[in-house]
């Protein structure tokens, strides 16, 4: 799904760039790029006729807050557009936030790599400010140097598509798609015994590294007592079936994910996932998920990502509004529930004094 973004207050910088909102005293650099034969036609756009058109565009990007300015040495040579792409093309993105991509740059700074430049910096703003989970990006199929962009920061080929341009011709496009997971190397697994050594091995570090901390196996219950991976698989499977609480309400069913970094298949971090929270204990300060992230891979940012993937697996399953909850002293955990959308409610006595901080997370948002 399409997710809402407004770039007007926005001003991203490289090495050699300033990427920020349009003016209209941007016209004059506009009208001389864009009425140059060759440039706006590998975007589906003839050639401006006049200064008026380039300024018609511009109040256009300056209305709909979707489009950044590209400056290059105080001069605007380019524009990079966070559009809406069609829906229906990209059925697998319906429970995802996403945008799309579209730029044009300048003839006379083409083979600088300055695009590339600039299409790096939009999708790290969007994927860490916007918290985006994909972005789809199309070329025409004539169009090898947008393709070398594309391919340079990491899209890959979805589909092909048919593309209409301003002009009402179609052409022939190519479509490609950059995933978190692959921005970010890690993606949730569930657990299986395809991991167990490094279960194990995940597990011994945990309990050398953090013998002090009575949470040292948040979000991984009965992995410290289990005496083997093969037994803790086991009990995650049984604890995923519906009917774990039939016998017991105070089990609650649920699903233990793999926090594994693409390039390696090393575990970094394990996170579960609570079906609900009608229990005394989850519904007032165990939420509906927990998660613990590997000591040597701490300080890197992924228990932020195994939380927001998490959030897509509670959505799929229908969870809407979700509880989680962590120490006052825990700055790291607070920032992760911040970074994906966590609102304070309060502060929760779990017993003996000890106090916990409630957030609540939409889904659905």
């Amino acid at each position: 799904m399409n997710k809402p973004i407004d770039i007007s207050n926005v001003v991203l910088r490289t090495e050699r760039l300033i990427l920020r909102p349009w003016t209209l005293d941007d016209v004059a650099d506009m009208y001389e790029y864009a009425k140059v034969d060759g440039v706006g036609i590998w975007a589906g756009w003839l050639p401006h006729k006049d200064k008026e058109e380039s300024r018609r565009i511009v109040e256009s990007f300056i209305k709909h807050k979707k489009v950044l300015a590209i400056e290059y040495d105080g001069k605007v040579i380019g524009s990079l557009g966070i559009e809406c792409y069609k829906e229906s093309d990209y059925p697998e993105l319906e429970s995802l936030k996403a945008r799309e991509l579209g730029y044009v740059l300048s003839k006379d700074y083409w083979g600088k790599g300055l695009m590339t430049e600039a299409v790096t910096e939009v999708i790290r703003y969007l994927f860490e400010d916007e918290f985006l989970d994909a972005i789809t990006c199309c070329y025409y199929i004539q169009n090898d140097r947008s393709a070398r962009v594309q391919e340079k920061c990491g899209f890959e080929f979805v589909r092909d598509s048919v593309h209409e341009t301003t002009f009402g011709e179609k052409r022939d496009a190519k479509c490609n798609l950059l995933t978190r997971e692959k921005y970010v190397g890690i993606k949730l697994v569930p657990v299986s015994s395809d991991y167990a050594e490094d279960l194990w091995a995940f597990r011994q570090e945990v309990v050398e590294h953090d013998a002090d901390d009575e949470n040292q196996f948040a979000g991984c219950m009965g992995l410290r007592e289990s005496r083997t991976p093969e037994e803790w698989i086991e009990l995650c499977a049984k604890r995923q079936l519906d009917d774990w609480d039939k016998e017991d309400k105070m089990k609650v069913p649920s699903h233990s994910y793999l926090a594994v970094r693409t390039v390696d298949n090393r575990i970094v971090g394990i996170i579960d996932l609570r079906h609900h929270i009608n229990h005394p204990i989850l519904g007032t300060w165990g939420g509906h998920s927990g998660y613990t992230v590997r000591p040597s891979e701490r300080g890197h940012g992924y228990a932020k990502e195994m939380l927001r993937q998490n959030l897509i697996n509670a959505r799929k399953i229908g969870i809407k509004d979700f509880l989680i909850t962590c120490h006052p002293w825990n700055e790291a955990s607070e920032k992760t529930i911040l970074a994906n959308g966590g609102v304070f409610e309060k502060l929760v006595d779990a017993g003996d004094g000890e106090m916990l901080k409630r957030y609540w997370i939409d889904v659905l948002k």
